[in-house]
């Protein structure tokens, strides 16, 4: 049987004119095809990737 790892990588666009840096989103847990994660405070919107080879990519946006 072989173990299939995949690795997540969420993005978030800011707004430019923030001064203090917001806490960064983070996931919360993963269960079948659902992902949750925290939020940031001034996200404007979000980009899920993900990479079935590790930390250093290739990133495909899903």
């Amino acid at each position: 049987m072989t173990e299939t790892v995949l690795y997540f990588l969420l993005l978030v666009s800011r707004i430019s004119f923030i001064t203090s840096e917001p806490g960064a989103p983070l996931i919360t847990s993963i269960a079948g095809n659902k992902i949750s994660w925290r939020g940031s405070d001034i996200a404007v919107n979000y980009s899920l990737e993900n990479s079935s080879s590790g930390n250093n990519g290739p990133w495909t946006i899903i």
